[in-house]
């Protein structure tokens, strides 16, 4: 379907590949195709079956829901160069058979809305949806990546400066299933009006701000709360840029700090399992709460953690450096591998808790430190 103001409209559903595979449907230079349910990939031997929707002006408008694999595997949707897609609610892998289907946004001007929810791997698995170069998605309900229980390794990569994911309500990074991701990269945002990961027993989902290993740029995270549920639930920071997560981060789960760009954590934070910094990291403590309840690993003398508040951080600590920028109290445990304190000129810091470990302590910079704890465990 191309050219400005060719269209085909279609008062009930439109199937591309019910039972067969291989099939396409072009939607391009301003055409426009009307439906009411769209279906890509009906059956479990409808597969490889693709929509393309580019060009300005260019649209596929369905008055009822978008499935893209409701039965069926390795089908694809592309919409690219200014197309529009438009639903009352998007699917990305229907049913426990539907795997490896796939939609892409990309290219500024190129939008998907769904006026309802979207489900990346609602009972599938190896779905994926892709938001790149400026392209961007919307939906007016929740949204959720491995939603059932068969659903997983379902992902959602936002990339790019101006590729946005924007959900009005919720969204679920693996609500029932297990190893369901969400990256976001290279200046792209992902908003919400919360974020929960990992929601149901025995579920796991990942958020990953920068992907994962290779320490490019991070995006933005939008929300005002993240809640880890009762599944696995993680937190990776890979990024090279400096990122704020600003998100009141509850739960049972944990952050690990993987990139070289510095992650500041200013939200009033309950997580429970803790945080592990890798070589070369920094982790910026902007509040007295901002590892929740659970322990700081740092695992070696490269990874640095600042303390930016004048509060007391009452969290265990396994620490190599670490700098007072605001002052500060640490009256949880620490254990010291040869640990640095650096304070900044003009600040007074101090030490209250139970010291321990083989290492003992160098205190740099022009502040004053005070240690008040006890030491029975270092030598």
């Amino acid at each position: 379907m191309t050219g400005t103001g060719s269209v085909w409209s279609n008062s009930v559903q439109l199937r591309v590949g019910y039972q067969g595979s291989g099939n396409n449907l072009v939607i391009s230079n301003g055409g426009s195709v009307y439906n009411g349910d769209g279906i890509v990939g009906f059956f479990s031997q409808s597969s490889n079956n693709t929509v393309l929707v580019t060009g300005s002006d260019s649209k596929w408008s369905n008055q009822s829901n978008l499935y893209l694999g409701l039965d069926g595997s390795s089908n694809r949707m592309v919409i690219s160069n200014g197309g529009s897609v438009l639903d009352s609610g998007g699917y990305i892998g229907v049913n426990a058979t539907a795997s490896n289907n796939s939609v892409l946004v990309t290219g500024t001007g190129s939008t998907w809305t769904n006026l309802g929810s979207l489900n990346v791997g609602n009972s599938g698995s190896s779905n994926s949806l892709v938001i790149s170069n400026g392209g961007r998605v919307a939906n007016f309900g929740e949204g959720s990546i491995g939603r059932l229980s068969t659903s997983s390794n379902n992902s959602v990569l936002v990339t790019g400066t101006g590729s946005t994911w924007t959900n009005s309500g919720r969204l679920n990074v693996g609500y029932s299933g297990s190893g369901n991701t969400l990256t976001v990269a290279d200046g792209g945002t992902v908003s919400a009006t919360n974020i929960t990961i990992a929601s149901q027993a025995g579920s796991s989902g990942t958020l990953n701000i920068g992907q994962f290993g290779t320490n490019g740029a991070g995006g933005m995270v939008n929300a005002n709360t993240i809640t880890f549920g009762d599944g696995t639930g993680v937190i990776n920071f890979n990024q090279s840029n400096a990122v704020t997560i600003s998100a009141n981060i509850s739960g049972n789960g944990s952050l690990n700090i993987n990139g070289t760009g510095a992650v500041s954590l200013s939200g009033s934070n309950s997580f429970s399992t803790g945080i592990t910094q890798q070589s070369n990291t920094t982790l910026v403590l902007d509040n007295a709460s901002a590892l929740g309840t659970g322990a700081l690993t740092q695992i070696d003398g490269t990874a640095q953690t600042v303390v930016n508040t004048s509060g007391t951080v009452t969290n265990a600590m396994s620490l190599y450096n670490l700098r007072f920028q605001s002052g500060g109290t640490l009256s949880g445990a620490i254990t010291l591998n040869n640990a640095i304190f650096n304070v900044d000129a003009g600040q007074s810091a101090v030490l209250g808790g139970i010291l321990s470990g083989a290492g003992g302590i160098t205190k740099i910079g022009l502040g004053t430190l005070t240690v008040s704890g006890s030491s029975p465990g270092c030598r």
